[in-house]
């Protein structure tokens, strides 16, 4: 009888090197410069180096990368040397024949500040002091839509009384069933047996508006994001709910996630009451496990919840995040529950407009405000860099935040949400990742075993990779489909293996 010898090849986490990163300079240290007509890309190269600066990565035609479809691919970005005179060099380029333009790379910014004729209201997103406020005592959403305004890729779920899907300014935002998913036309609701959302009370929509009213729609207000999806799970009415019914809205949105495709990231959770749940606790860890961050109001007893605990809030569960009040002021709201380990950060909670149903607006107080500060700003956040974890996104809000004296010994962080902030914290250094597929697999030797590597870019960066791969212990006929790859091209990696290979465990490592 022969005996067969098992392999098992495994694969190791790809690595990423620095070295392959491209184009980060910042504004002030680049300039932009377009050539003539006819300049070959030899040219192109030695004017920019023989002047001591640096081209991006170039196609075969000479053209920059990123911008080979405009001007007949004639314009270039270059960085400026640490220490050059950039002023200088502009003077230097832009007197060669070689060149038509060379001139600064001007910093812009996104006209940040919206039309909605009552913007000037919302104090949390932009304090300047009106109605008794401390100027900057808010949430920098104005520096932070410099960067992004949001994206209807990304999806939070709603577990509230409903929401008024019809709200002129929360319909281009309301999340659309397409027909072969479970729930109703805009959500799902507990209450009524066409599981229609639609607002029972006003609580829910008056959370949505802060989430992601819609921004630059010259209607109403604008909320943390401009453009987001709001997919409402109706559970409380004007009386309340049930513990059974906020499960099931849990349960519908990971069911959604897991079993649909549908990529919802995080609910807001502005309720509470009851005792401890040991089953509701349990829903919260599985939708934490399908990846779902659970944001909540921290409770209005203004109180020590470290001691007093209001649920959900005060699950000790790392996919919760727990969220103070803090007013105008920068103040914490006398009504806030606050704990050193049970509450993790505030956010503005006090005196917030937003929408309520009827096309309609209105001034509201609690806890249950500043989680959907929170809501919005992790859903922004998730549309530079939906790659985030629900791990990661807590990280960063709690850890970005401004220090405040009035939370300081009161929450986790001791400190105010600062959106800005965490966009910068947030945003992914332009580069590329490698992914392997499958895992691991077994063969008998004198088999071959292949592996498929992709190559994905991590904010529109585009570049060579050069590639390599080694093996432990060390094994004979292992290769590449090529050694350099691009984000978007998929190689393979061939394992040939003999009747005399040795049998054993081979760990793979492809580094770029």
């Amino acid at each position: 009888m022969t005996q067969k010898k098992t392999l098992t090849l495994a694969i190791a986490a790809a690595l990423l090197s620095g070295s392959a990163l491209a184009g980060t300079s910042a504004p002030d240290d680049s300039i932009l410069v377009m050539f003539k007509h006819g300049v070959s890309k030899q040219e192109r190269q030695a004017l920019i180096k023989q002047n001591g600066a640096s081209l991006r990565q170039l196609d075969a035609q000479g053209r920059d990368v990123k911008m080979r479809y405009i001007a007949d691919g004639r314009i270039v970005k270059v960085s400026v040397p640490k220490g050059a005179d950039r002023s200088r060099l502009i003077k230097t380029l832009a007197a060669h024949p070689a060149v038509e333009v060379a001139e600064p790379d001007y910093p812009l910014h996104a006209l940040a500040i919206p039309n909605d004729p009552r913007f000037n209201e919302l104090w949390g997103l932009n304090n300047t002091g009106q109605s008794g406020g401390t100027a900057g005592a808010d949430i920098k959403a104005a520096d932070a839509w410099d960067i992004s305004t949001g994206s209807h890729d990304i999806i939070i779920g709603i577990i509230d009384t409903g929401m008024d899907y019809n709200h002129p300014d929360l319909i281009d935002n309301r999340w659309v069933n397409p027909g072969n998913l479970p729930g109703s036309t805009y959500g799902y609701s507990t209450l009524n047996a066409e599981q229609d959302p639609m607002d029972s009370d006003s609580h829910g929509t008056h959370v949505a508006g802060t989430i992601g009213g819609s921004g630059n729609n010259g209607v109403g207000v604008s909320g943390v994001n401009w453009n987001v999806t709001l997919l409402p799970c109706q559970f409380l009415g004007p009386d309340g709910g049930s513990t059974a019914g906020a499960i099931e809205c849990i349960n519908y949105f990971t069911d959604l996630k897991l079993n649909y495709g549908v990529d919802i990231k995080a609910t807001n959770n502005s309720w509470g009451g009851g005792g401890f749940s040991e089953t509701l606790r349990a829903a919260i860890e599985s939708g934490g496990e399908a990846g779902i961050l659970f944001i909540a109001a921290s409770g209005n007893a203004g109180g020590n919840a470290d001691s007093a605990p209001m649920y959900p809030a005060a699950y000790d569960l790392d996919v919760i995040v727990s969220v103070a009040s803090t007013d105008r002021n920068d103040n914490m709201s006398g009504f806030s529950n606050y704990g050193v380990t049970s509450v993790d950060l505030g956010a503005p909670g006090s005196d917030i407009l937003s929408t309520v149903p009827g096309n309609g607006y209105a001034t509201y107080s609690g806890t249950s405000m500043a989680s959907p500060h929170v809501a919005g700003a992790a859903a922004l956040l998730w549309s530079v860099n939906p790659d985030l974890t629900a791990d990661e996104m807590k990280t960063i809000l709690m850890e970005s935040g401004d220090s405040l004296v009035a939370l300081e010994g009161k929450t986790v962080s001791g400190k105010r949400l600062n959106l800005a902030n965490a966009m910068v914290e947030a945003d992914p250094t332009p580069s590329f990742k490698l992914s392997l597929s499958p895992r691991n697999q077994q063969i008998t030797a004198g088999d071959a075993a292949q592996y498929t590597l992709n190559i994905g870019n991590v904010a529109d960066w585009m570049g060579d990779v050069a590639l390599s791969v080694d093996v432990t212990p060390a094994l004979s006929g292992v290769s590449l489909s090529a050694t350099t790859a691009q984000p978007g091209q998929a190689l393979t990696l061939d394992v040939v293996t003999s009747a005399s290979t040795a049998w054993g465990s081979y760990q793979f490592t492809v580094t770029g």
